[in-house]
């Protein structure tokens, strides 16, 4: 089996006036289809800014990001926009839900610039999640949990091949966060590949494969 996501040399340097800030330093690393991924580190470590690459939220200074054995390093915006669109699906831990649209309208919003369209996915995925008596709140009627859970169906809309979930727990309660991980664990079993970012080792326990990020590398797990 080919690998799914693939880092080849990384390296993200921001400069900042006349200061240059090198955050990732040769970052190499893959994950193939229907592996779980728990990358580890403190506030600082770089893991956020390794989450961008993998997303393709961000490009690197050099080497190279493989998304199913393509170069996404190498596309253009909108290239980029299509992969990141049909692959990958994002779990925030502010949310990001637009308080004006109900639940479902929260999670069927991606598929506005999606080709595929599904009519009753956004439904369906909500019942998933348990929150079918809830599908017509808007995020300011729901709980943090509840909200989690709405982004967690629509990063699942487009069926993506790929969770990427940044700190899912870091705003909720140890009960609401429990739930949330056991979704997240819950699709890794159906082959979806998922990578969690987070400082907290207590999240990463049920996840296989962990990788510990300081000053920008790598230096426990593979």
């Amino acid at each position: 089996m080919g690998n799914v996501i693939e880092l080849k040399n990384v390296g993200k340097t921001y400069t900042i006036g006349e200061v240059k800030l090198d955050v990732l330093k040769g970052i190499s690393l893959s994950l193939k289809k229907g592996e779980d991924l728990a990358i580890i580190g403190a506030s600082g470590s770089g893991k956020t800014t390794m989450l961008n690459m993998i997303g393709i939220l961000d490009t690197p200074t050099i080497g190279h990001v493989l998304i199913d054995g393509k170069d996404v390093s190498k596309m253009n915006t909108s290239e980029q926009a299509e992969v990141r669109r049909n692959k990958i699906g994002f779990v925030f831990q502010f949310f990001y839900l637009l308080p004006n649209l109900t639940a479902l309208e929260n999670v069927e919003l991606p598929m506005m610039f999606n080709k595929k369209r599904n009519v009753g996915r956004g439904e369906e995925l909500l019942k998933q999640v348990g929150l079918e008596k809830r599908m017509h709140h808007y995020p300011g009627q729901l709980s943090g949990g509840e909200r989690q859970r709405v982004a967690i169906a629509r990063a699942l809309i487009n069926e993506p091949e790929i969770i990427l979930a940044d700190e899912p727990t870091g705003n909720l309660d140890s009960k609401s966060g429990k739930q949330i991980m056991d979704i997240l664990y819950g699709l890794n079993k159906k082959k979806i590949s998922l990578i969690v970012i987070t400082h907290d080792t207590s999240i990463a326990k049920n996840i296989k494969r962990k990788i510990y990020l300081k000053d920008g590398q790598i230096i426990k797990g593979r």
